[in-house]
């Protein structure tokens, strides 16, 4: 089990830097927010909510660009392993919240079009399928076998990309979240 400072240091170790810039937390503004959290926030007389902010942004470099990575800036949120495992759905809020925003990166602003949560976990098929299609996945260190660093999409486990310690690398576009309405 790890704590949340433990996870973000073993998830900053594992990092192949010369296929991503890492952003450490990003403000981003909402874009858009859902009707019953703007409901909320006029009858528990808020204002409207500022920013929020993401642990981590992978922007994609120019090597990872020039070998077919298309999905562009990627975010991660690093949770205690005991939040991940047990309040799973507090965690998946939170990232569903965050691709409704903007963030502000050196090189100007950008959507997120996945959000991964570390440590790994193994997710119910249920709640796996909501993540899918909402392009929400997990981030993985340390396997014993395969790759050293991989980002997951939730349920398949399938990896939008894979860094193994021999330096190879493999990139898969996100087969699923393409669907809108009824199924």
């Amino acid at each position: 089990m790890l704590t949340e400072k433990q996870a973000r240091e073993e998830f900053i170790s594992g990092i192949p830097t010369e296929y991503f810039h890492v952003h450490k937390e990003c403000k981003g503004k909402p874009l858009f927010l859902k009707k019953m959290k703007r409901l909320f926030a006029d009858w528990d007389q808020k204002p409207s909510l500022g920013h929020v902010k993401v642990d981590f942004i992978l922007e994609p470099t120019e090597s990872l660009l020039k070998q077919g990575w298309e999905i562009g800036c990627v975010g991660v949120e690093i949770k205690s392993s005991f939040n991940i495992l047990g309040r799973p759905g507090r965690a998946i809020a939170q990232i569903l919240d965050y691709q409704s925003c903007e963030y502000s990166l050196p090189n100007g602003n950008t959507e997120l079009s996945m959000i991964f949560l570390f440590p790994f976990r193994e997710t119910g098929k249920l709640i796996a399928s909501i993540m899918q299609q909402n392009s929400l996945g997990f981030a993985r260190y340390k396997t014993e076998y395969g790759p050293q660093f991989a980002l997951l999409q939730a349920n398949s486990n399938e990896p939008v990309f894979s860094y193994f310690s021999n330096g190879k690398i493999e990139i898969r576009r996100p087969r699923f979240g393409k669907r809108f309405g009824h199924r």
